[in-house]
């Protein structure tokens, strides 16, 4: 087998393990969580742009 061949075989091997899959779902998880809040900060911050803008005409 030449390198060019095992070259291809290693690029068509899934080098994803259970762990792996434990960990990437946890970064999901903690990602989705980090989108809620930053919308929810978000939320505040146009609700107080709001208000000062309706306080300021």
């Amino acid at each position: 087998m030449s390198k060019k061949e095992e070259e291809i075989i290693l690029e068509e091997k899934t080098m994803v393990n259970g762990n792996m899959i434990e960990l990437l779902g946890k970064v999901l998880d903690f990602n989705n969580e980090y989108l809620k809040f930053l919308k929810g900060e978000l939320d505040i911050a146009k609700a107080k742009r709001l208000e000062e803008m309706s306080k300021n005409g």
